[in-house]
């Protein structure tokens, strides 16, 4: 089982983080420290993200931490969310690597990057079974599909049976996520769970 104390996650906003932290708490018995992203938007590339997040991927590499997870939705960018993964690492390792003493096999070993495809609410719809288990939020009548690529956040309402509160219910929901149907149903989840296994 993974010990997650000496990693970081840095994320979007405040819903990941509270999902993140309810999720992991549960099923691993210790949780990431979490930074937020002050990164520009949705129709940042991968050089921007970097940009925005280099001063934060400075400090944690700074202190005990032996793995850095940058989480980012992908949006509405043409881009397949493994390509912008692997152009935001590229770009995070080869910014760092050029302007500190942290060498390109240190930085390579330590930081990964993953993408839900298009935004968070894609993981959560990805085990419906799961979150149907949150009767008093989700439709009992709610049916799995392959949601990658759509519009996350639109599933997820029309499945609910109250308003999405992103903060409140996304975090209810995420815990009620099954790591394994997850990855079943969704590729960019699939990855995130390679990711945190090794």
């Amino acid at each position: 089982m993974t010990d997650f104390n000496a990693w970081v996650f840095i994320v979007d906003g405040l819903t990941e983080i509270r999902s993140f932290d309810a999720k992991l708490s549960k099923d691993f018995r210790s949780v990431p420290a979490f930074r937020q992203a002050a990164c520009g938007g949705k129709g940042v590339d991968a050089q921007g993200y970097a940009n925005a997040v280099y001063g934060t991927i400075i400090a944690v590499l700074s202190g005990h931490y032996r793995r850095i997870l940058c989480i980012t939705d992908r949006e509405s960018r043409t881009q397949a969310a493994d390509a912008y993964a692997d152009d935001i690492r590229r770009e995070l390792i080869e910014r760092v690597a050029s302007s500190t003493h942290f060498s390109r096999e240190e930085l390579d070993a330590k930081i990964r990057v993953c993408v839900p495809d298009k935004m968070f609410e894609n993981w959560i719809v990805a085990d419906v079974r799961g979150i149907r288990t949150c009767s008093d939020l989700v439709s009992g009548s709610a049916q799995q599909d392959s949601y990658d690529g759509t519009n996350g956040s639109a599933v997820l309402k029309r499945l609910m049976v109250v308003a999405y509160k992103k903060t409140l219910h996304g975090p209810r929901l995420f815990k009620r996520v099954s790591f394994k149907r997850a990855a079943a149903n969704s590729p960019s989840f699939a990855l995130f769970t390679g990711l945190i296994d090794k």
